[in-house]
């Protein structure tokens, strides 16, 4: 065979890269196993060198993984202050955090165990003497209620990844929805569909658990618009607006289109006699799974989820316990769901 037309091998491949064969392979197969960064790295040199697969291997290998199990490797605790079965059953994200979490965990051998503060208030420091008798060093801690008590754990002793941003420790790994991006998304799509004047419409509570992703986002296209656009916003001190000033708001501002993350935003508009989409427009920026034809963002909560389970699993096989020297914060997009609530603007 020819020089030029020799296969290039893992073996090579892995020379070049510093990596063992077998993390090559995983790399190539986009293991979850295996850190993005390191993904991405391993392909550019693969494709650089003039990889190809062989066909043949690869349907043996697909073969024989579909017959293998992952071997156990330990248990994830995934600790919150809230009682798990309750919140899974009240809201759709939580469940989509959950059902991502242990998806991605048994596919990489591990199981997973919650343990809930509210156990724990009379004598916190319990919870780090237990999961450590147990040997469960990968935490991950899911979205927290506000104004409960939180996680206190001896952190240098875990490897810890936390679920969105209502606990704020920010020396800590992070994975969240990629609120801000939600807001471009949103307006890109209204933009389209011929609206220029648009209403943010939020509420302190999910100002606080988003990091003041919507509102940054918001505020930011607001100082970037061109003049004929207009911009109002609206941040509610509860979580269900008055009914009596939301009317007032939007005759007073007229906005063509409003966005919003309240889950029962729709039924708030019927409340005060305006319909949609005949009196105002409406963008959802965290659809639930039956979101009945309603225009804006699946959040892919799911996928937020897999990838605590993705970076909890990094630390692990490094095992890297304690606050890293430069925390990460991984931020998953959402997709754009088209709807009648956003008709096109004549």
């Amino acid at each position: 065979m020819s020089k030029s037309n020799r296969r290039v091998t893992l073996k090579e491949i892995a020379e070049v890269t510093g990596l063992h064969r077998t993390s090559v392979s995983r790399a190539l197969r986009d293991h979850p196993g295996i850190p993005e960064e390191t993904r991405i790295r391993v392909k550019k040199e693969a494709e650089r060198l003039g990889y190809t697969q062989d066909p043949v291997l690869s349907a043996l290998s697909a073969y024989t993984r579909s017959y293998s199990q992952p071997k156990y490797q330990t248990t994830i605790g995934l600790l919150s202050n809230w009682d798990i079965q309750n919140s899974t059953n009240q809201h759709h994200t939580f469940r989509s955090f959950i059902e991502g979490i242990q998806t991605r965990a048994k596919t990489l051998g591990f199981k997973t165990e919650h343990f809930s503060t509210l156990s724990f208030q009379k004598s916190p420091g319990r919870l780090s003497k237990i999961l450590q008798a147990r040997n469960i060093t990968p935490i991950i801690v899911l979205p927290l209620k506000i104004n409960h008590p939180s996680p206190i754990l001896e952190w240098e002793q875990f490897m810890t990844v936390l679920v969105g941003f209502s606990f704020p420790k920010h020396e800590l790994d992070r994975v969240t929805h990629h609120h801000r991006s939600a807001i471009k998304l949103a307006l890109t799509h209204a933009r389209q569909a011929g609206y220029r004047s648009f209403g943010l419409i939020t509420n302190a509570h999910i100002d606080q658990r988003t990091e003041h992703g919507y509102l940054s986002g918001f505020l930011e296209a607001k100082y970037l618009a061109p003049r004929k656009e207009r911009f109002n916003l609206w941040i509610s001190k509860s979580k269900r607006p008055d009914f009596s000033t939301l009317k007032n708001w939007i005759a007073k501002n007229k906005p063509d289109v409003i966005f919003s993350a309240n889950q029962d935003f729709i039924d708030v508009i019927n409340s005060v006699d305006l319909k949609i989409p005949e009196d105002v427009a409406f963008v959802q920026l965290d659809l639930p799974p039956n979101h009945n034809h309603v225009a804006g963002i699946r959040q892919n909560s799911e996928h937020v989820g897999k990838a605590a389970v993705d970076q909890v699993n990094s630390l692990y096989q490094a095992n890297e316990k304690g606050l890293p020297n430069t925390a990460k914060t991984i931020q998953i997009e959402g997709d754009w769901v088209n709807g009648d609530t956003l008709p096109p603007k004549c």
